[in-house]
């Protein structure tokens, strides 16, 4: 995968916005008062997908793109969002 193609860029933005707006509409439907915990993951992962976009286009070139650190934010993202369904 190379992070410099626009093609491979585009793609996991247009994901990582997609799941942004559907987590969005979710938090918007959540009662506050009786799902705290559920709200609670739901923002956490809000956040996390917020900033792993940041980093898709802060980072321009392959060489400063750590493909650990994206995935280990994938692997967050996934377990937030498995405390929010549980």
């Amino acid at each position: 995968m190379r992070i410099d193609d626009e093609g491979v860029r585009s793609l996991i933005s247009a994901s990582l916005l997609a799941l942004l707006v559907a987590v969005g509409i979710s938090l918007w439907f959540v009662d506050l008062l009786t799902m705290q915990r559920e709200f609670g993951a739901f923002l956490g992962a809000e956040l996390v997908a917020f900033s792993m976009l940041l980093y898709v286009y802060l980072k321009r070139n392959y060489g400063e793109f750590r493909k650990v650190w994206f995935l280990t934010g994938c692997l967050f993202l996934v377990f937030l969002m498995f405390l929010a369904i549980m």
